[in-house]
């Protein structure tokens, strides 16, 4: 692997886990809102 490929590869994952918390959150707060069916 060269450096430009673990470059991306880093980036990418920073870029991933903003947004599986922010779903994470999401759904946290939908489930608190819906009541249960």
């Amino acid at each position: 692997m060269d450096a430009s490929t673990i470059y991306s590869e880093s980036s990418r994952k920073k870029d991933e886990l903003p947004k599986r918390k922010h779903t994470k959150a999401i759904s946290e707060i939908e489930r608190i809102f819906t009541p249960e069916v």
